[in-house]
Formats: C-alpha cells, structure tokens, sequence
C-alpha cells in the first residue's frame, strides 16, 4: 500500500509550536510586497468582454492543494471535475469538457487528439501567476473548440529570486521550484524551473488510487519594448510514468504514459501586434490487460500558427481586427499490440492527419453614458486532412459572432446580457482515428457534422465596500452533438447524436464583515439533456461553496465547505452519485519579508467519494496534509 499517513506526533509539534515561532519573528509586514506579476500583452477578449462577458480572473498565488491545472480552475463556481482524475484531470466549463473547451497558454493554443484530461497538464500549476476562465460559447474569441468556452494560463514572473518547497503527505508530494529574473540593458529575461513527484495515494477508505507521475519543466522569457522582437517565450517540459487515475481494477486494465514531452515558443513582434508559436507534444501510453494483452500507444503532434492585429478608434468605438493562421502538422497515433509473452501481435497506425485554420475576426466595444457596449464577429476555414489507406480532404466553413451589453443603474447595483454562437469542427480523431484506447477499440467518422451553439445569459451585480454579489442565468443549445456511442462490447464509434440543451444559474458573493474576517459563497445549479428527454454526458452535479476566513498583516487562516448534490440522471457514460460535503482548511503565516509559510488539508473528515460523476472515475484523494514554503532572496 503506498498510502502514507502523517505522523501525528510530528503534526501535533508543527501546531504547537508554530505560534512560538512565530511569536518570535519580527514583524514584517511593512516591509513585505507581493513581487510575483504576469508580464506580456493582455488578452484581446479582456478589452473586448471585461465587465459584460463571464470572464473570471483566478490568482493562483492564493489557491492551495494544487497538483494538476484542472485544480487550479476548481475554484469558480462554473468549473468542475469530471471524467478521470490524477495529472491528467478533466474539467468541465458549465456542462462542457474535453474538446468542447479550447486550452491556452501564454495566448498559445493548446490542442490535444487525447480525449482524456485536460489539454494542459504539462504546466505545473505554481508556474502560473494568473488565469482566465471565459465560460459560455467564446468562438469568435478563441476559434473552434471553444464551444463552451476556454481556459487562458499566465506564467508568473519576477525579478527576486523566490523558491519554492512543497511536501504533502499523501502521495508522497514533493515539489521544488525557482522563479527569477534580471534587467538587462534593453530588456528583462525572466526564467523559471519545476521539479516534482508524487507516489500513488489512497482514498478515504484507504483503497489505493493510481496517480503518480513525476514532472520537471523550465522555461525562460525575454520582454522588451525596444527592438523588433518584444516578447519571446521557450517552455518544455516532461513527464514520465503517470498513472490513468481510474476505478478500473489492476486485475481488469491498468494504464500508464510513461513519457509525456512538450515544448512550447511564441515571438511577438513591435509591428501590428505580430505573433508566432508552435507547440510540440509526444505521448506514450501502455495498456495493461491482465492475462489478455499489452498494447503501447505514441501520439505525437506539431502544432504552430501566425497573426496579425491592430487595434483603433473610430467614432468612439475601440476597435479590434485580426487575421491568423492555425495549423497542426505530423498528427499521428501509432500501436503495437504484444502477447503477454510480450511477442509482437501487430505494429500499425492508427491515425495520420494535418489540418490548419485561416480566420479573421473584428470585435469592438464602447462605453457611453452609464451603458458598456461591444459586439463582434468570426469567419473561419478549416482543412483536415486524413486518411490510413488514402488521403480525404474535409473543408468547413464558420461564422461565429456576439453581442453584449451591460447598463450601470446606481452606484452599487448593474445589469447585463450577453448573446454569442460558437462551433466545434470535429477533431482529427474524432474523424479519421481506428484502434486501442484505455476504453476499448475506437473508430472515427469522417462525415460527422460540425457542433454549432447558441448561448444566451444574462446577470445581476452588487457591488458596495462590503458586499459582492453577482447572480447569472444561461441558457445553451448544442446542434450535431458528437458522442462516442457503443456499437458493441468492443467498439465505440464517433456519431452526430439529437440536439442538447444545457441551463443553469452561477452565482458568487462576498461579504467583508470586519476588516479581518470575510464570507464568501458560490455555486451552480446545472441541468443538460438531449431533445428527447435524455441526460447527456458532463453534466456536472449541483455544486455550493462556503468559506470563512480571517486575516491579518502577516496571518491568514480560512475553512471551506463545499456541498456537491447527488446526481440522479447519469449520462450513457456516467454513474449517479449520492451527496457529499468536505472541507478544506488553510493556515498562512508571513516569518518575514524574506519567508512566507502555510499549512493546508483537503478533505479534512476523509471523507470516501468519486471525483466525478464519469463511470470509470476513481474516489478523491483522502485527507491530505500540504507544507509550503516560500523564500524570496
């Protein structure tokens, strides 16, 4: 059993004497500044949506118990887990996941032909110094995919070296990082580095769950506002042996990627905004079936694109246009089946694809009188190609647009609507794959249709010295829904499913009671179903939050509670799950203008629940004991 459980008497000293300790540090608050920043552009869709679209900015520097991206977004009121969980977490925006919602770092797009887990996991959740969720359909600001919306990662920067040193009980967690930078004469090079890992844990009835891996990353960044290049990016990163957290029995399949490489760059020019960027992904899985067969999987890809926009005024409207190329070469899934005396079954290939995007947008936005306006469009052509025997070319055309408003009625009290459509054009996978997956044989369809929505919603907001509140209703249809639909016991097929709709309400508020004690409450109510009646995978159970918190120039403790309702009407790939309700607790002590330290625990009473409403989703991690230093030279 790799499950570790705390020493208590080594918990119960910490506690104990950590008051004295700190009794004893000079006070430091004075001296003490936030130095962690994000740097580079900001995004186009800010300037566009800020204050009428559901943008949600997340500061990462204050979120605790972080080992993969998805935890990171879990924290607002529209994201949940879902599917599978360990690095390779999945994510649901609203009732949408997967390749429903586009992934972007640094502004870089990031795609991914594994349907499993979020496109993102290659980044350590504590490289990112800030997000962005933008929730509903955003096609017309992040292009296809974005169907119910998109997820925006910022790497945290900054000039005084910090280290960072994280141990966490369960699995085993260790994670060590450095952060630095340094001005130069014309510029700033800013550069960073991660090293962690983790062994597998338990859940809170002390089952194993498998979901180790082990991950290092760096990256540098040079930003400057002279010279022709202004910004240039290089990250990579590498995984190996992680396991496909899942309730799959060891004895029924057991899978792992024991490689997982990338390696991402961006140039931004001093010349109508000018970009380049490529990503690289590579992607070993082996499948393990107990006295039947091994399979191993290599999926690689090479993504990159180019744009150009500007930004001007004309008659009081701020205007954006940009024009951009999107491409993926050398998209390919690769198998080898072995005997379980590990002779050679078969060595094919199970995908080769190359597609690539040319789209123009225009977007625009005013603010006149006590009214925030702004609308926009999107034209977009795709080319896929693919094909094992022979080559077929698929070209679809798209248009996206929105519009949106928001009216300032009082001091504290507005109102806003917003309207926008987005497509989905079928992934390569989705069209041309046939073989192994962790879930059976799969085949694609080239002829499937290309997913197209609607989405409509609306708000309300309060804002005074001491109180936030902020209440908001959607509704969304989904045309030619894609699902993987089950033609037998060992054969999946992509397929056009009836139309779906999904509605629901966010809602999130905020009360500062004294200057050192805060409430916070936040939730999503969500129901989702086809044209007929029937629920539709991903969406995510009625989820409510509460937090109490106390702070002070140098202390900060908060407890979380949060209410996940029972599902009652599962998808064709999900289970219905009963309630639960967990805690979280968080303890954070400034030592000096140099040291910072935190105690945090996830699922305090250990309590034993899926992560997800998927049918293949292993339980949460049990109580969870995380130690955080942070020192700044």
């Amino acid at each position: 059993m790799n499950h570790k459980r705390f020493p208590t008497g080594l918990l119960f000293t910490f506690i104990v004497f950590l008051p004295i300790i700190f009794a004893h540090v000079a006070y430091a608050s004075d001296q003490f500044v936030d130095r962690i920043s994000v740097v580079g552009k900001a995004p186009t869709y800010l300037n566009d949506l800020n204050g009428i679209a559901p943008i949600t900015s997340i500061d990462i520097q204050s979120e605790s118990n972080l080992l993969s991206v998805a935890d990171v977004f879990n924290s607002t009121p529209q994201v949940n887990y879902n599917g599978q969980g360990g690095l390779l977490q999945t994510l649901s925006i609203r009732g949408l996941s997967r390749w429903r919602i586009l992934t972007m770092v640094e502004g870089v797009p990031i795609y991914t032909e594994r349907r499993a887990g979020n496109a993102a996991e290659f980044i350590a959740p504590s490289f990112i110094g800030n997000a962005y969720v933008l929730s509903g359909a955003a096609s017309t600001q992040l292009g296809s995919g974005a169907l119910g919306g998109g997820i925006d990662l910022r790497l945290a920067t900054t000039l005084d070296p910090t280290i960072t040193a994280t141990y966490a009980h369960q699995q085993d967690y260790r994670s060590l990082q450095i952060l630095a930078g340094q001005e130069l004469s014309k510029s700033t090079l800013y550069w960073g580095a991660n090293v962690r890992k983790a062994n597998r844990g338990a859940d809170g009835f002390d089952h194993a769950i498998f979901n180790a891996f082990e991950q290092s990353s760096a990256w540098i960044r040079s930003v400057t506002e002279e010279g022709f290049v202004k910004d240039a990016l290089l990250l990579v990163s590498s995984s190996n042996n992680i396991d496909k957290a899942s309730a799959d029995l060891p004895q029924d399949r057991q899978t792992l990627y024991p490689n997982n490489n990338h390696w991402l760059a961006k140039l931004t020019f001093n010349w109508m905004n000018a970009e380049v960027y490529a990503h690289s992904a590579s992607l070993d899985t082996q499948i393990l079936r107990p006295g039947q067969r091994i399979n191993l999987l290599q999926n690689k890809a090479l993504g990159w694109g180019a744009r150009i926009g500007d930004v001007f005024s004309a008659n009081e409207w701020l205007i954006n246009w940009e024009f951009a190329l999107n491409a993926r070469n050398g998209v390919e899934a690769n198998e080898q089946e072995l005997s379980l005396m590990e002779n050679l079954v078969f060595d094919r290939t199970n995908l080769e694809g190359r597609q690539n995007a040319w789209h123009f947008s225009l977007t625009s936005r005013r603010d006149w009188h006590n009214w925030v306006l702004s609308g926009g469009f999107r034209w977009e052509k795709m080319f896929q190609y693919g094909g094992l025997n022979a080559e077929q070319r698929v070209q679809d055309t798209n248009f996206s647009g929105f519009i949106g408003a928001r009216k300032i009625w009082k001091k504290h009290w507005s109102t806003g609507v917003y309207l926008s459509s987005g497509f989905r054009v079928p992934t390569l996978t989705e069209r041309f794959f046939f073989g192994s997956t962790p879930r059976g044989i799969t085949q694609g369809e080239q002829a499937l249709l290309t997913e197209d929505t609607t989405n409509m919603q609306s708000d309300i907001e309060y804002q005074s010295d001491n109180i936030a509140v902020n209440v908001s209703l959607f509704h969304q249809s989904i045309d030619n829904y894609i699902e993987r639909v089950s033609l037998n016991d060992n054969l999946a097929q992509y397929k056009n499913l009836k139309d779906a709709v999904i509605q629901g309400v966010n809602y999130i508020a905020s009360w500062t009671l004294s200057p050192s004690v805060y409430v916070k409450i936040q939730g999503q109510w969500l129901w989702g179903e086809d044209n007929s009646g029937d629920a539709v995978n991903d969406i995510s159970p009625n989820q409510h939050e509460f937090r109490l918190g106390w702070q002070s120039d140098l202390t900060s403790l908060w407890l979380n509670m949060t209410y996940r309702q029972k599902h009652n009407k599962p998808g064709t790939a999900e289970l219905q799950t009963g309630d639960v309700v967990y805690f979280k607790v968080g303890y954070e002590q400034i030592l000096s203008s140099a040291l910072t330290a935190s105690l945090n625990i996830s699922n305090l009473t250990d309590k034993g629940y899926p992560v997800s409403t998927d049918e293949l989703a292993p339980n949460a991690l049990g109580r969870n004991i995380e130690l955080n230093m942070v020192y700044t030279f």
